[in-house]
């Protein structure tokens, strides 16, 4: 069996529930539907959250592609908070055996799906957006001259306002780079945590999924990636 075919079982492949007498909860359809970008985006959001850096600007663009993959799923309506269970439900063997040496694991990235839908669900309230990677880079840019600025004065040298506002190009009122720092620095400390302390916190979060773990769905119902080339 191909490597990608089994990468797309282990992601879609129906969860086990702990009592078949309870109410039975069904893997939502747009997630098989689109079964080859939710592997996708598990992919890029395991590699964003090895070796996190709250401070680089790799794990900034590595972030925003993570957001930009999130946000296309979201308009087949597939939730944050979704993906999250999803991941939480996946067997730890899976990250393992790609990021033999990390301490990441798929309890991570269903906690940090939980915090991505709420740095989404502010940002709607306030009708702000998420920067891109030039938004980003513009404002490190303005950032990095206002230092300059700044440092000049232990040279005795003060830059003109007027200097200022001319070589500084603002980011669009919208674009929310604080909200987006924010999440940088949270991501960069949920990654501290142990497995352990991130499984709790996860049964925490989806504790209403987990009362209606889901029922077995025949694997059948899913195709291989390569009959749909």
């Amino acid at each position: 069996m191909k490597r990608i075919t089994f990468l797309t079982v282990t992601l879609v492949t129906p969860f086990i529930t702990h009592s078949m007498d309870g109410p039975k909860y069904v893997t939502p359809e747009a997630i098989i539907i689109h079964k080859k970008d939710v592997v996708k985006l598990r992919l890029t959001t395991y590699t964003m959250l090895q070796n996190f850096q709250s401070d680089e600007k790799k794990s900034a663009y590595r972030l925003i592609k993570v957001i930009e993959q999130t946000n296309c799923l979201k308009q087949a309506c597939i939730t944050e908070r979704e993906l999250g269970f999803l991941l939480f439900n996946q067997k730890p063997s899976f990250g393992s055996s790609i990021f033999s040496n990390s301490t990441i694991d798929h309890f991570h990235a269903s906690v940090f799906f939980e915090r991505l839908g709420k740095y989404n669900q502010n940002l709607a309230q306030q009708v702000h957006i998420s920067p891109n990677k030039a938004q980003l880079n513009l404002h490190w840019k303005n950032q990095h001259l206002h230092k300059i600025a700044a440092k000049s004065t232990a040279f005795g040298i003060t830059i003109p306002e007027s200097t200022l506002t001319e070589k500084v190009i603002p980011t669009l009122p919208a674009v929310d780079v604080a909200a987006f720092d924010a999440l940088m620095l949270h991501i960069g400390k949920m990654i501290q945590e142990d497995s352990k302390i991130m499984k709790k916190t996860a049964k925490l979060i989806y504790h209403n999924e987990l009362k209606n773990q889901p029922a077995p769905i025949s694997p059948e119902n899913f195709q291989n990636l390569e009959d749909t080339h």
